[in-house]
């Protein structure tokens, strides 16, 4: 994109007072960085389940400064839902937390992100959290008839696994489930304290190995061009990038 005539005329005064040692650095605000990250969401991702459909979508962003260590973070805002045989048994906020360093290389004008890291995956106890009880599991999950023939009754805190009945279900929801019944049973008895902690801790290591996959296919780097004066001074004459606490500082 080429400058308009008012642009190259900041760009020649930048030019000028660079080279005085006048200007010496520029900074891009929190404010101004957001929106790039607002573009790339909302963001649904799929999560993998034994039994039904599961999903993780990332629904807000929002940047942090850490000019101690040289690196900025984010707070990503997620919903996590799940619905088994078109029914929804649990749902709730989290929020992932992310840091990466900047980078700049001069030869190239390159800048990227680097070591980019998931430090964290976190609960939200809102309003939003739902997870259904143990009685409605074995409602929905277990037609009534296949439920009257096998004298079920609501499932006590032992899991699946510790229950009289388990051997009974099991089979029920092989039926059900068209096989994988312990990978069923063994799920669904995350749900029977109605721990939501306890449901995100199970898909913790997905979330994350999801997060790394997702995050090596979206573009980590940019090359800067003429769109906009300043970022036409820097690629002229731009040296380093550093987080500073007034935000992302370029130095020239």
């Amino acid at each position: 994109m080429s400058l308009s005539f008012k642009e190259q005329c900041k760009l020649g005064i930048g030019i000028v007072l660079v080279k005085l040692g006048k200007l010496r650095y520029d900074d891009y605000t929190l404010e101004e960085l957001s929106p790039f990250i607002d573009a790339q969401l909302p963001l649904t991702i799929p999560v993998d389940i034994p039994m039904g459909n599961a999903q993780l979508t990332l629904i807000q962003g929002k940047l942090s400064l850490m000019p101690t260590s040289n690196q900025m973070g984010l707070q990503l805002l997620g919903e996590l839902n799940v619905t088994v045989l078109e029914n929804r048994i649990y749902r709730a906020h989290i929020v992932l937390t992310l840091t990466a360093e900047p980078h700049y290389e001069a030869a190239s004008k390159c800048l990227s992100v680097q070591d980019i890291i998931l430090e964290g995956i976190s609960l939200v106890n809102d309003d939003y959290a739902l997870i259904k009880n143990t009685q409605f599991l074995l409602d929905k999950l277990v037609p009534s008839p296949v439920s009257t023939l096998l004298g079920a009754k609501p499932f006590s805190e032992g899991g699946l696994t510790n229950n009289p009945l388990t051997r009974g279900l099991k089979s029920a929801l092989s039926l059900v489930s068209g096989g994988s019944a312990d990978q069923v049973s063994n799920y669904l008895s995350l749900y029977l304290k109605g721990s939501k902690q306890a449901v995100l801790d199970y898909h913790t290591p997905q979330i994350r190995d999801i997060v790394s996959q997702h995050i090596e296919t979206i573009p980590t780097s940019y090359t800067l061009t003429d769109d906009g004066w300043r970022e036409a001074l820097f690629a002229r004459l731009g040296k380093s990038v550093r987080v500073e606490p007034e935000g992302l500082r370029f130095y020239f």
